[in-house]
């Protein structure tokens, strides 16, 4: 019976033996402690500390104190209030709840203002017309040969942008066979070229973004949040590709179509670094370089890595020097001894034992080269930090 009684208690906060002592003395009345630890079934050991608590929640008043006697105060009183506490608590928890669904809400109101039409391909270049003459600010264009092929039938619209102010610019994939110096259009505008891009995306204004997929349908969306996202992805191919005009002026002195590749797939200076790191053998020269690299990343791009103790910054610098694919690293930190093996040759990952020597020399250790050697296929490169 008494388990009965005490069921839902623990829901006002009260402890186990705290329901017991509770429930006992509405049911016994006043009662010393010796008798109410009897009656309750609770240890007398833990009956004064457990009555304590009672009459810190309001809920039991003491009688006497020689002997400890005391009485449960009526549940519509101190039941009633800590009933109150808990409405308030739960209307503030309400209150939390109707925000983060009215956020939720309006989240899902601005996707679906986010409007999206699809275009039957042959409508394409119409519709590009219509988004050329209401931009406002600014297009920006990635392209495929196909796409380049339907924007060169729109130059006059393209004009009539670039008469208005319009800010255009493109980055165009290059494809064997293609012939760039044929276009109208890119001498128009202000152009870039990179080694092969799959697909077509036009954004205008940061707003109207039109995209071409692999199966050749189009997309036309109306979103600020994708077309923001767009044109920083257009930001970053645009720091990769080479000027139009550089691309157009190596085809007039026929280069041969591996030399151009060459430069357009930004693997030249991951070869410059491969070279670089074959043949440095000095150590200090090493750090010397590692310390400017890391200098210019925090001047240029604002990094604070390097200025962070040496536990917090040596694991993220080893661990960008093992994000290539093909590359192991071991590091033994009884020996310092540091092993860095790559498939074939260096990968661009390696810069960063630039950026960890120069890390090394900052904090007043050094990363002295012991081997930096290609064999069978291999390229292994062991250095000791030392201080």
């Amino acid at each position: 019976m008494l388990a009965k009684k005490q069921l839902g208690l623990d829901d006002f906060g009260l402890s186990d033996y705290e329901s017991r002592a509770y429930i006992a003395l509405l049911e016994y009345g006043p009662l010393p402690v010796r008798d109410l630890a009897y009656r309750a079934g609770i240890p007398r050991t833990k009956a004064y500390s457990t009555v304590k608590k009672l009459i810190g929640k309001r809920m039991v008043e003491l009688l006497s104190k020689n002997p400890v006697k005391v009485q449960a105060i009526p549940p519509e009183e101190c039941l009633t209030h800590l009933l109150n506490k808990e409405r308030e608590k739960l209307e503030g928890m309400k209150s939390v709840l109707d925000y983060l669904v009215k956020l939720r809400m309006s989240r899902l109101s601005a996707m679906e203002k986010a409007e999206h039409y699809f275009l039957k391909p042959s409508a394409m270049p119409g519709k590009l017309s219509e988004l050329l003459a209401s931009s406002e600010g600014s297009g920006r264009f990635i392209l495929d040969s196909w796409g380049l092929e339907v924007l060169e039938k729109l130059d006059v619209d393209i004009d009539r942008a670039l008469a208005r102010g319009i800010d255009l610019k493109a980055v165009v994939g290059w494809e064997y066979g293609s012939d760039l110096m044929a276009s109208k259009v890119l001498p128009k505008l202000d152009s870039r070229i990179v080694k092969g891009l799959g697909g077509n995306i036009f954004v205008f204004d940061q707003n109207e973004v039109m995209a071409t997929s692999k199966n050749g349908s189009v997309i036309l969306i109306r979103s600020p949040e994708l077309g923001t996202a767009l044109v920083n992805y257009f930001s970053m191919l645009w720091e990769e590709a080479m000027d139009y005009r550089h691309v157009i002026s190596l085809m007039g002195l026929n280069v041969e179509e591996e030399t151009l590749e060459l430069l357009l797939n930004g693997k030249a200076k991951d070869y410059f670094i491969e070279a670089v790191i074959e043949e440095i053998r000095d150590g200090g020269l090493v750090s010397r370089i590692g310390e400017r690299f890391i200098k210019k990343l925090e001047d240029r791009v604002g990094i604070s890595l390097f200025g962070k103790p040496m536990e917090v910054a040596l694991p993220v610098v080893t661990s960008l020097i093992k994000q290539g694919n093909g590359v192991r690293m071991r590091y033994d930190s009884l020996t310092k001894m540091l092993t860095v093996e790559s498939d074939g040759y260096p990968k661009p990952s390696f810069i960063w034992l630039f950026a960890l020597s120069g890390l090394l020399a900052r904090n007043g250790s050094n990363l002295k080269l012991l081997q930096n050697v290609r064999a069978e296929g291999s390229h292994v490169l062991q250095a000791m930090i030392t201080v």
